[in-house]
């Protein structure tokens, strides 16, 4: 199932898959020009969130989900997102 990007903040963004919710840190950027990130994602941030417990995410295919869900959201919105 496909990640959805469910709310957005400057430090983070909330997604889910509807069984899973995961929470990204990241920055989020003005941007000088429309090529220019509009956020930052801090790819060693990726948390679950579920239950009242966190984890960090440790599966490569479910991070992988995650990155391109999230690039999905920013493109959509004509918007530049960096990975770091």
């Amino acid at each position: 199932m496909e990640f959805k990007v469910t709310s957005i903040s400057l430090g983070d963004i909330y997604l889910t898959d509807g069984s899973c919710n995961i929470r990204v840190l990241g920055e989020g950027l003005i941007s000088p020009t429309k090529d220019s990130a509009s956020f930052v994602v801090y790819l060693n941030s990726f948390i679950i969130v579920d239950g009242g417990e966190n984890k960090r995410v440790a599966s490569d295919e479910l991070r992988d989900r995650i990155v391109d869900s999230i690039r999905e959201y920013f493109a959509g919105k004509g918007m530049v997102v960096d990975f770091e």
